[in-house]
């Protein structure tokens, strides 16, 4: 796929556009938590300012909930990538003229490897784009409004409109080339037949022979299912990928395989045994940047949907825990999962049931820790210091401690206060109380 990068040459450069320079974010940190490469948010701070590009990343999570994009992406990372790439194209020309830079389109030509075999079209793009250019005109205006004198807010409206326009159409030309080449070759491919396929049976379209006999996989024996993953979204070497997998499937015992691209840099992969059920993985992938979700064993084609959902399910609670954890195994994860559909409801479980034990620092953390392998081992103070690595005494006195801030003793309620140190332990931060919540 080629690289295009167009400047737009009816711009009226003649006009005043030192106002955009002074576009900010209301989160001043935005930028730490950018959906885009590193390279790319210091590459556009260099050329419009960090308050513009803060401002774009911001308005692009506003477009992200509205509009959407997860469905025809998949990937979290990459579905919000998507719009945080169109926005930063947007003011970049509205500030220099310039709709795309190289490292901006490398970006947006990244998004449409992985779109295009989730079935994404022209007409969904065009959507979007359009749906950028309405949202960014009227945040804009309301912009000009607050910081510009009366006699300037309409002429600046109307080169804002202008620009955006001529932006449009010259970032659709670039990426509707660059789709229609990608989706030929996508289309020609023996990937998409095999995924085609395998999607057909996930969502109960095919589920008897003589059809599954294509896949070379047999669906009548005991399955589990992994979705592997490169942390950054970025473009792997397939047989890299494939190794992983099989490294992974090879330690659970597996002596059929069946893999299946659903991207430049995603695998979804099943492995099976005949009598008996797949063991769990117990590690990630030797290669760093790799992450892996993992679905329980479970028999037939029933199994081999379940398994695999409840691998999306672990992949899904990935982007709420640590960013160093490479390993997602649903039988870790289930309970968090069900507690984690409405993260502000879990968060309000654990303040209410930890109060001043669920802090995010490491005084409460070791509190939590002792509490947890404490009540884990029914209370017995004796295998908790043996499990957390201390003394008896330190476990008899953290335990008095905890009693103190909850201002209860463990023996009451303590099933809740279990699930609360687990999900806790499991999420984190954001179930953890703020500064401004203690």
């Amino acid at each position: 796929m080629g690289i295009h990068v167009v400047t737009i040459d009816h711009v009226n450069y003649s006009a005043d556009r030192s106002w955009l320079r002074a576009l900010r974010p209301d989160d001043q940190n935005i930028l730490a938590g950018a959906a885009s490469r590193p390279e790319l948010v210091a590459e556009l701070s260099e050329m419009i300012g960090e308050g513009a590009v803060g401002w774009a990343v911001e308005r692009s999570e506003t477009l992200f909930e509205r509009v959407g994009w997860t469905a025809p992406f998949g990937d979290y990372r990459m579905a919000r990538s998507v719009p945080e790439a169109i926005v930063l194209s947007a003011v970049l020309c509205l500030c220099t003229g310039r709709p795309v830079t190289e490292t901006l389109l490398s970006e947006a030509t990244n998004a449409i490897r992985h779109a295009v075999p989730r079935g994404l079209s022209v007409e969904q793009i065009m959507q979007g784009l359009q749906r950028t250019v309405n949202n960014l005109t009227a945040e804009l205006f309301a912009f000009a409004d607050r910081t510009l004198p009366s006699n300037r807010i309409t002429p600046a409206g109307r080169q804002a409109v202008s620009d955006l326009l001529a932006w449009l159409d010259s970032l659709t030309e670039i990426l509707v080339e660059n789709f229609s080449a990608e989706r030929q070759r996508w289309l020609e491919s023996a990937a998409y037949v095999r995924r085609d396929l395998v999607e057909s049976v996930l969502d109960g379209t095919i589920d008897r022979e003589p059809s599954l006999e294509r896949l070379g996989y047999d669906l009548s024996q005991q399955h589990v299912a992994l979705i592997l993953w490169a942390s950054d979204g970025s473009e792997q070497d397939p047989q890299l990928l494939e190794r992983s997998a099989v490294q992974l499937l090879d330690q659970a015992g597996c002596t059929a395989r069946l893999l299946v691209f659903v991207g430049p840099a995603k695998l979804w992969a099943w492995g099976s045994r005949a009598r008996q059920a797949p063991r769990r993985p117990q590690a990630a992938p030797d290669v760093t940047d790799f992450r892996v979700a993992a679905g329980l064993p479970a028999g037939g084609i029933a199994g081999f949907r379940e398994s695999h959902r409840q691998a999306a399910l672990a992949e899904r609670m990935s982007r709420l825990l640590p960013r160093e954890r490479r390993l997602f195994d649903f039988a870790d994860l289930d309970l968090p999962l069900l507690m984690s559909d409405d993260l502000s409801r879990a968060r309000d479980f654990v303040l209410r049931h930890l109060g001043p034990l669920s802090s995010p620092d490491d005084a409460s953390a070791e509190l939590r820790s002792t509490v947890q392998a404490y009540l884990e081992h029914a209370r017995g103070v004796g295998a908790a210091a043996e499990q957390l690595h201390v003394a008896k005494n330190t476990v008899l006195y953290r335990v008095r401690k905890a009693e103190q801030l909850l201002d209860r003793s463990l023996k009451e309620d303590h099933l809740r206060l279990q699930v609360a140190l687990h999900l806790a332990e499991t999420i984190g931060a954001p179930v953890l109380a703020s500064a401004e919540a203690r």
